[in-house]
């Protein structure tokens, strides 16, 4: 799907939570140790996931809040941030269970899934070029860097 390229950073960052998710499915596969698993989450999270979600609140809560459907989609948006933060702070208590990173796992491939297939493509339909520009430059200047070096490669096999 072609993304608008003021929004591209957003969709670079939602590959590379696709890949978090592969390595912590195949972490799982490979009976990697539950606490390694919470350990490469919070790295992703602090590294690339947290300053992720609060780009997307900054620039796509203000656009879509006009119209019933965009605000949907927002809610729906922010419910699933929620629902990661919540799983956050089990992690950092030291409660990694299986369920938990399942879970994880599962919305983050379900959340980046709604948003490349819904709500970006609403926020493309609903804003003027000159607002996609500025979302854009804001994107840019606060873009992190992939979570790709991370020290203990478990997803590789043996």
């Amino acid at each position: 799907m072609k993304r608008n390229q003021n929004l591209v950073t957003l969709s670079w960052e939602h590959h590379d939570g696709l890949v978090v998710a592969f390595r912590l499915q195949q972490g799982l596969k490979n009976n990697i140790r539950l606490p390694d698993l919470s350990g490469y989450i919070l790295f992703s999270w602090e590294q690339v996931l947290q300053r992720h979600f609060w780009q997307e609140e900054q620039v796509v809560h203000p656009h879509l809040k006009h119209t019933r459907e965009g605000r949907n989609a927002v809610g729906r948006m922010m419910n699933d941030h929620n629902h990661f933060r919540e799983l956050i702070d089990a992690f950092k208590k030291g409660q990694p269970t299986g369920e938990r990173i399942d879970s994880f796992i599962d919305l983050l491939n379900t959340h980046i899934r709604f948003e490349e297939r819904k709500l970006f493509p609403m926020l493309e339909n609903q804003c003027s070029t000159g607002e996609l520009t500025n979302i854009g430059d804001f994107l840019r200047q606060h873009h992190p860097s992939a979570c790709a070096d991370y020290p203990h490669k478990f997803w590789r096999k043996s």
